[in-house]
């Protein structure tokens, strides 16, 4: 789910226009939101306030794009990860700009699947660390590359664990 927008630099940062996907985003209807101050500023989670605040700023002052990802609370409670990116757009006589535009994305499965797979690495790392032998992964190429040996490596074969990687698999 995504959306297409555009707001107003100054506050109360007004909603100028807003696509229809808004609605799956923010749990409202879009005439709720259209014409109405940015709903990012109540239901962005107050962890991510600070962030989106600088991020939307620099891009105020150098008229670069931004990317963000934060997390809102929605009325309902449903929790979700939005990613937004956007730009500081017509800037008037002294050079401020008038608009932000940009797009804003529901990565909230991406950002569950990144956390699953960091939990894994984690019970991985803990399994290997503690295995009295070794865990490798290696290149299938020529010259058969370790990409990945376990602390274990050590004291079968006296290496540290960082000696290991890049190097011609000994088995």
């Amino acid at each position: 789910d995504g959306a297409i927008y555009r707001v107003h630099t100054r506050p109360p940062f007004k909603v100028e226009y807003v696509s229809q996907g808004a609605e799956l985003l923010f749990g409202k209807p879009v005439q709720e939101i259209d014409g109405k101050p940015s709903p990012i500023a109540e239901c962005i989670h107050p962890r991510d306030r600070l962030a989106y605040r600088k991020a939307v700023g620099r891009a105020r002052r150098s008229l670069q794009p931004y990317s963000i990802e934060f997390q809102i609370t929605l009325p309902d409670g449903k929790t979700k990860w939005l990613l937004e990116r956007g730009c500081a757009t017509e800037p008037d006589a002294s050079g401020f700009p008038q608009f932000i535009d940009g797009l804003i994305f529901d990565v909230t499965e991406q950002h569950e699947l990144r956390e699953q797979l960091a939990a894994r690495e984690r019970r991985f790392a803990d399994m290997a660390a503690n295995f009295d032998g070794i865990i490798f992964r290696v290149r299938l190429n020529d010259m058969l590359e370790m990409e990945y040996v376990s602390p274990g490596v050590g004291k079968l074969w006296e290496l540290r664990q960082g000696e290991a990687i890049g190097q011609r698999s000994k088995t």
